[in-house]
């Protein structure tokens, strides 16, 4: 027979069924032509060559996932230019291992085409086909292994088309899609070829086989819609047998062309909306423990799972932060938690949080609001037990007197009772047995609790150290009463200023009329409490009064009020360890003095009272009372008020000009008009401290175009939210400022800048009043909001020429500057204009101006006054002039202390250079100011220090061979 050529297309299928027997790799399967003896092969020719099929006629294995494994080849049949020539051959399949194709033989058929037919292994017949010219034929040998099998040669009419892709859409159906599946082939299939898309959704236990109804190269299914989580695998074929023909035979070999197999899943979308955002988090400390209890509305969605929750100590937490989630804290795992107790890493420390939810989706929330707390003061408690109630923790507080807490219980039983004093976190306590009513000790924990004797519905006041040192000797004493001790919730004298003869009445107002055991004490000193006595006060209801002995002129009596159930002839050193309750005005104590000292103008003194105009000379410390029945000039320097000081008598013709300051402790509740000053505060519930309150009034103080008026208030503790100020100012102050559009201005950097805050004016009453709110305090003034300081002055100098004076001064800027009046006084009260020198506008360059004036008398003092465009003013220092200075050179600074400005007041002997220099206390320079060419006379030189941190500073003046030197301290 002759051997002919053809051409070898192979295509490739997977299928899924379970495994079988199958001819073993590399074997391969292989069509040599006939030969007359199984043992005499031909020389390996194939029966239907092509360039394609390796010598032997091997045909490459082609397998599929689906579990069905065959040999596929297409050839056609013409007369010329075709694979083979129409006709008849005999042929064999045959495999085997490489040098030995021929091992295994499949023969004994005459081929019947498109029929399906079964080759019988090791059958000594060859197989024949017949082929006609024109045709094209496709084979499709299934390999069942090393035994019988079936083979099919499907004849057409044209080359069977091939599949060039399969697609669905959508790509990622979900539960609700039906899916289209479009089939596209390389063209349009012949006549009698059929396009298949078979699909199965339980893995081939079933299928489903549609026909494909094409638009000329492409055609498409519909997948209906499956359950959620089904697995589709599908794949496409063509074939000239309609789907009813097929019959049990194997599908696979009755198709022309296949596609890969391919899967899909019907899956739900994915639920990407997070869930609902907590808004409403807070944050509470839980006292004596690093606790802090967090709460929130619950989120609710169905899918929830956890939440996050985010910390820190420092402020605003986010996703880097600490974390806390359902890993390492249980309870956020549920839906109805609102709740969660957080035990923090340190003892009196602010911690923010920020929380988010979780859904099973894996969806988060954006963070909530933050929230804060501050886990409590490491601090002590006292343990009660056995008869004293209540029974653990009893929360002692701060009693006011030398360091010591106190705390009172009850008891609900008679004979003794248990107690021990512990830190919080039981590091450290102590115990020891105390006896009733009298002072004792605690020693460092050994074994043994600490024991008293009580009676049943008897009360006991413990008090302890605040801070208890390590180890033993700490005071305690226990203090039993019949009821709940009083308070001492007023104390009056009768006279604020006693005469030398006259003794004076303390009035005590108490909470409730006290226990039988309760005494009602007076305790005071004359001499700083290097000693003190003590007066028993006689008690009627809740009014107790004692007396006070008449003292000398002159003497300040110190004293503040106490209960006890100790008589003063057994306090010993302890009466503070034997106080029930005490009230000492804030910790300050009741001040009287005795006598009052009219128009002093420096030093300290008890009570003052002012009868004629008066201008300090040095600073003035008052520890009473101030009486304002005449007009008062600070000149520079500082009036004081002791801590019990307070002003009287100001009003718009008597105030005092220039600086008052003083002292007052704000804790909680609001204090009215402190020391007279026209300042009132309500810290609203926050503890300042001891505050430090400045009143800067009269010309010269008016922060550029303000009135003349500043106030510096310096708290200890800053407030952290919102307290209520009150300032007032008499008319005389106002600086010609419109009350109709004033102002209140902040400055946090020694008046440098004025920032705008919101403020409740009164200005139809003198003296005027300002109420706003404020979280941070500092230096405030008033104006219409134009910008403070329009003119920085350089220098101001005035210079004696017979009976006249030549005022000179600079300036470095000018900002709408209208110009300039020189006002002249003999007394430092009442000023006359005496020349006007008009201003340069708005200007950044350095502008002198000098006038000549006469001295009127043999001291005089002069000021410029600026004046704006817009009619506002401010005035310059003041400058002594005297007719015959002192040929020394001089100088001095007011005010000193200062912040961040004061100023220089220079007495020049002679005309010269000026250098003034300025030191810090290792002697190191820190600023040097050179003046050329300055006039003899009073030279008034600025010094700004808003640059320099608080402290001692040192000056030095040099001029014409001499020098004089000072001291400076700068207070923030």
């Amino acid at each position: 027979m002759t051997n002919k050529r053809y051409t070898l297309l192979l295509s490739l299928l997977f299928f899924s069924f379970p495994a079988f027997s199958q001819i073993y790799q590399p074997e391969g399967l292989n069509l040599p032509g006939a030969w007359n003896s199984w043992t005499n092969p031909p020389s390996n020719a194939p029966a239907l060559g092509s360039a394609t099929q390796v010598t032997g006629g091997e045909v490459t294995r082609i397998t599929s996932g689906r579990g069905t494994g065959r040999y596929t080849t297409t050839f056609s049949a013409a007369a010329s230019g075709a694979d083979v020539v129409g006709g008849t051959y005999e042929f064999l399949f045959t495999s085997g291992p490489g040098g030995s194709p021929y091992n295994n033989k499949w023969s004994g058929v005459t081929v019947a085409l498109n029929t399906v037919q079964t080759y019988l292994k090791e059958n000594p017949a060859n197989n024949s086909i017949t082929v006609s010219n024109g045709k094209w034929y496709t084979l499709n040998w299934l390999d069942s292994g090393y035994g019988n099998t079936s083979a099919i040669f499907i004849e057409t009419s044209s080359e069977p088309v091939s599949i060039s892709s399969l697609t669905r859409n959508p790509e990622n159906p979900t539960p609700e899609d039906d899916v289209d599946i479009t089939v596209t082939l390389s063209g349009a299939p012949a006549t009698g070829e059929y396009v298949y898309i078979r699909y199965t959704t339980d893995n081939w236990t079933t299928g489903t086989t549609e026909l494909v109804s094409l638009s000329g190269s492409s055609g498409s299914i519909t997948v209906p819609a499956q359950l959620n989580g089904t697995t589709i695998q599908y794949y496409a074929l063509t074939t000239p047998f309609l789907s009813e023909s097929w019959g049990s035979n194997n599908v696979d070999l009755l198709s022309l062309r296949t596609s890969s197999l391919a899967t899909y899943q019907s899956t739900s979308a994915p639920d990407v909306t997070p869930p609902t955002v907590v808004s409403d988090l807070s944050a509470t400390s839980v006292a004596k423990s690093k606790t802090i209890s967090l709460s929130w509305s619950p989120v609710t969605e169905a899918n929830f799972d956890s939440y996050e929750i985010y910390y820190n100590s420092t402020g605003n937490p986010g996703l880097t932060d600490s974390k806390l989630d359902k890993t390492s804290h249980a309870a956020l795992g549920t839906i109805s938690t609102s709740e969660l107790q957080i035990t923090l890493a340190d003892w009196n420390t602010t911690y923010h949080f920020a929380i988010r939810a979780k859904d099973q989706a894996g969806n988060v929330a954006d963070l909530s609001n933050s929230a804060q707390a501050t886990t409590s003061v490491l601090g002590h408690d006292l343990w009660l037990f056995n008869g004293l109630i209540p029974e653990g923790g009893a929360s002692v507080s701060p009693k006011g007197l030398a360091g010591l807490a106190e705390a009172t219980v009850s008891a609900n039983a008679t004979g003794t009772a248990g107690f021990l004093y512990r830190q919080f976190d039981w590091n450290r306590k102590w115990g020891g047995s105390v006896a009733i009513n009298s002072a004792g000790t605690l020693s460092e924990f050994n074994g043994a609790d600490g024991s008293v004797a009580v009676t049943n519905g008897k009360f006991y006041t413990f008090n302890v150290p605040l801070n208890p040192a390590d180890g033993n000797g700490n005071p305690v004493a226990i203090l039993e009463t019949s009821n709940v001790p009083v308070t001492i919730t007023e104390v009056n004298q009768t006279t604020l200023t006693p005469e030398p003869d006259e003794a004076v009445n303390i009035i005590i107002t108490l909470s409730s009329s006290p226990s039988p055991e309760e005494l009602v004490y007076i305790r005071y000193t004359t001499d700083g409490w290097a000693n003190s006595m003590a007066s028993l006060a006689s008690i009627s209801g809740t009014t107790a009064i004692g007396t006070i002995p008449m003292q000398p002129e002159g003497t300040v009596v110190n004293y503040y009020v106490l209960t006890t159930t100790v008589g003063m002839e057994s306090w010993g050193g302890a009466v503070d360890l034997l106080t029930l309750k005490a009230n000492t005005n804030n910790g300050l104590n009741y001040t009287y003095s005795v006598g009052v000292i009219s128009n002093p103008t420096s030093g300290e003194v008890p009570n003052v009272e002012f009868t004629t105009g008066t201008t300090l000379t040095g600073n003035l410390t008052v520890s009473g009372i101030i009486t304002v029945n005449a007009p008062v000039n600070t000149s520079g320097n500082i009036l004081s008020l002791a801590p019990t000081g307070l002003i009287l008598g100001e009003t718009p013709s008597t105030y005092i000009q220039g600086i008052v300051q003083t002292i007052r402790n704000l804790s909680g509740s609001e204090e009215s008009n402190l020391a007279g000053l026209g300042v009132s505060i309500d810290p609203l519930g926050q503890v300042l401290g001891n505050t430090q309150i400045t009143r800067k009034s009269g010309p010269g103080y008016s922060a550029g175009v303000g009135i003349n008026q500043i106030w510096t208030i310096t708290p200890t503790n800053q407030p952290t939210s919102d307290v209520s100020v009150t300032l007032t100012w008499p008319g005389s102050n106002d600086n010609g400022k419109n009350l109709a559009t004033l102002v209140l201005f902040k400055s946090s950097d020694g008046g440098a800048t004025w920032t705008a805050i919101d403020a409740s004016f009164i200005t139809n009453t003198n003296p005027r009043s300002v109420t706003f709110a404020v979280t941070g305090f500092s230096d405030f003034t008033i104006s219409n909001g134009e910008t403070p300081l329009p003119v920085e002055l350089d220098g101001f100098n005035a210079q004696v020429a017979g009976r006249s004076v030549v005022i000179s001064w600079s300036t470095r800027t000018e900002t709408n500057n209208f110009g300039f009046e020189v006002e002249r006084s003999t007394d430092r009260m009442n000023w006359e204009m005496v020349h006007f020198v008009p201003g340069h506008g708005t200007t950044t360059d350095p502008q002198r101006y000098s006038v000549t004036v006469n001295m009127k008398q043999e001291k005089v003092w002069f000021r410029l006054k600026q004046i704006d465009m817009d009619g506002s003013w401010t005035y310059s220092p003041l400058v002594e002039v005297i007719e015959n200075p002192s040929e020394i050179l001089t100088a001095r600074a007011y005010p000193n202390p200062f912040n961040p400005t004061t100023n220089l007041e220079i007495n020049l002997p002679n005309d010269g250079e000026v250098i003034i220099s300025i030191f810090n206390t290792l002697g190191q320079l820190i600023r040097e100011i050179n003046l050329d060419n300055q006039r003899a006379g009073l030279l008034v030189v600025p010094f700004k220090a808003d640059q320099l941190a608080s402290g001692l500073y040192h000056y030095r003046v040099v001029s014409r061979r001499q020098s004089v030197t000072g001291t400076l301290l700068l207070v923030r």
